[in-house]
C-alpha cells in the first residue's frame, strides 16, 4: 500500500494499572497522520521501512508533531522522535493519577523535544526539555493525606521547577531508558519511554549534579579573579 491517511481523528488510549483502582487515559486530538509504503512481504522494491507521520494535539491543547520509522527487518531497530509545543502539564493528570501517583499542580511545557530507538526488548535515546513552574503531588496507593504530603515534599525539594532555555543543553537533557512490558499496547511503550527521559531531566542524574558543581566552581574562580 503505497499511502494510508488519517484525517481529523481522535485517539483515546485508556490503561489500568496493575496496582491500582482505577483506569488512567489519554486523548490526541485533531489527529493526521500518513503512514508510507505499507508492505507485508518480505522485499519491497527500493524501501527498507514503514514511515508513521503524525500531528496531534494532546488532550485538545498542546501540539504534538512525531514520526516513527517501522523497519521491515526483524533485526532492525525501531525510532521515533518529534516534539510537543505550548502545553499545561496538569492536562496529563487523567493518566498521571491513576497510573504514575502523582498529580501536577502547576507547570508549563515550552517545548519538548524526543528522539529514541526501540526494538522488542528496550527503549533508549534522549529528550530535551523546556519548562518552568513545575509542581508535583506525589500519591500514595492508599491515598493518605499524611503520607501523600511527605512524598510531595520530598519530590518537590529535588525536583528541578525551572528548566527553560537559559540553561544550556546538556542540563535540559534527559535520558530515555525503559523496558518494554510486551503484555501492553504499543501506546504505553511510547508513553512510558517518553515519560522516562522528562523524569531523568526532571529529577537530574548523579553525572549532571556533579557537571554542575564543577560549572558552579569555575563560575567561583571566574568571579574572584574579576
Amino acid at each position: 500500500i503505497d499511502t494510508l491517511k488519517v484525517i481529523d481523528s481522535k485517539v483515546i488510549y485508556e490503561e489500568f494499572p496493575e496496582k491500582g483502582y482505577h483506569p488512567g487515559y489519554i486523548t490526541f486530538e485533531k489527529l493526521n497522520a500518513t503512514l508510507d509504503h505499507l508492505t507485508n512481504r518480505d522485499h519491497y522494491p527500493d524501501y527498507e521501512q514503514a514511515t508513521l507521520k503524525a500531528s496531534s494535539h494532546v488532550m485538545g491543547k498542546g501540539l504534538l508533531n512525531a514520526e516513527f520509522s517501522l523497519p521491515y527487518g526483524k533485526s532492525q531497530v525501531y525510532n521515533a522522535k518529534g516534539g510537543i509545543d505550548n502545553f499545561s502539564l496538569y492536562r496529563l493528570n487523567p493518566i498521571l493519577e491513576n497510573v504514575a501517583f502523582m498529580s501536577v499542580t502547576s507547570g508549563r511545557l515550552n517545548h519538548l523535544a524526543f528522539n529514541f530507538d526501540y526494538t522488542d526488548q528496550k527503549a533508549n535515546g534522549t529528550v530535551l526539555v523546556n519548562y518552568e513552574n513545575l509542581k508535583i503531588n506525589s500519591l500514595t496507593k492508599e491515598k493518605d493525606p499524611e503520607k501523600n504530603e511527605l512524598k510531595s515534599f520530598v519530590v518537590n525539594t529535588i525536583l528541578k521547577k525551572n528548566k527553560t532555555e537559559k540553561l544550556d543543553k546538556e542540563r535540559r537533557r534527559g535520558t530515555v531508558e525503559f523496558d518494554r512490558d510486551r503484555r501492553r499496547a504499543i501506546f504505553h511503550y511510547w508513553l512510558r519511554s517518553l515519560l522516562s527521559g522528562i523524569k531523568s531531566s526532571a529529577l537530574d542524574s548523579p553525572k549532571k549534579k556533579e557537571n554542575d558543581r564543577e560549572e558552579n566552581k569555575r563560575n567561583d574562580k571566574e568571579k574572584k579573579k574579576k
